[in-house]
């Protein structure tokens, strides 16, 4: 494979870091500016190296990057390989358990859990799947994004008039708080603090969990607020980092990704000030 091959087996895997669910050969060929048989020989290349899986539907999604470890179950090893690390430093600097979620449909999948050292009443099972209204994490996705998806989760998810009000009220108080601050629906004692992570996009895709003893945990609710929204913060701008640079000629979004222009290089996200 040439050199320009190269890079542009790179380019496509570096899109794949970033996008939120499963593509199409037409999408991939579409963000790559490439024609498909060209995308279809480089994703044959990534599908037998074992990074990028074809799923049943004839969709491409991927498994890991070079140099990741599948530190996650599911569909979301590269996210999890990359927001891990992160994660751990929240659940060192609030002393309390943290959990990984990502959205699946309407509901969040747990994909990693970080144990503190201290005394601990909260351990979910990974791969657990409830429905945004009945965790912290679905509601701080949920209030991260539009109203109009809110009320569209309302309606689909036929929600009880008591659970539509109970989720509009978390959603704004989140807003206003900037997390969701909830007693554990699982375990008595127990509660929470969730915020959401944006894809690339900005919009919400994940969401960061800290939980702990109700009474430590709302003792130091500062302490783990912060952590909580330091990690999401800087999970969000390392996804943010791979987002690809804007090119030349029609941007092409597929479902969750950004858009590779001609030459597909990717940018550093602009520094912000501090």
């Amino acid at each position: 494979m040439s050199g320009r091959g190269v890079d542009r087996v790179l380019d496509m895997l570096e899109w794949f870091g970033v996008a939120s669910e499963a593509a199409t050969l037409s999408d991939v060929a579409a963000a790559m500016c490439m024609p498909k048989s060209s995308a279809l020989l480089m994703l044959r290349v990534l599908v037998d190296r074992g990074y990028v899986e074809r799923h049943g539907d004839g969709r491409y999604g991927l498994l890991h990057l070079p140099g990741e470890q599948s530190l996650c179950t599911g569909r979301h090893e590269a996210f999890g390989a990359l927001a891990t690390p992160i994660l751990d430093e929240a659940v060192l600097a609030a002393g309390e358990t943290g959990i990984l979620a990502v959205a699946d449909g309407h509901n969040v999948r747990f994909l990693c859990k970080r144990l503190p050292r201290q005394q601990i009443l909260y351990d979910p099972v990974i791969g657990a799947t409830p429905r945004f209204h009945e965790d912290a994490c679905g509601i701080a996705i949920l209030a991260a994004g539009t109203p109009a998806a809110v009320a569209e989760y309302v309606a689909s998810a036929r929600l009880t008039e008591t659970e539509a009000d109970a989720l509009e009220a978390g959603v704004t108080e989140a807003r206003e708080d900037g997390y969701v601050l909830q007693n554990s629906r699982e375990i008595d004692g127990v509660a929470c603090v969730a915020v959401a992570v944006p894809d690339a996009t900005g919009a919400p895709f994940a969401a960061i969990k800290l939980a702990g003893p109700t009474g430590r945990l709302v003792a130091n609710l500062d302490r783990v607020s912060d952590a909580a929204r330091h990690a999401a913060r800087t999970i969000g701008e390392l996804v943010a980092r791979r987002r690809i640079g804007p090119r030349q000629g029609p941007e092409l979004t597929p479902p969750g990704g950004p858009t590779l222009g001609r030459g597909g290089r990717p940018t550093e996200a602009p520094r912000t000030p501090a």
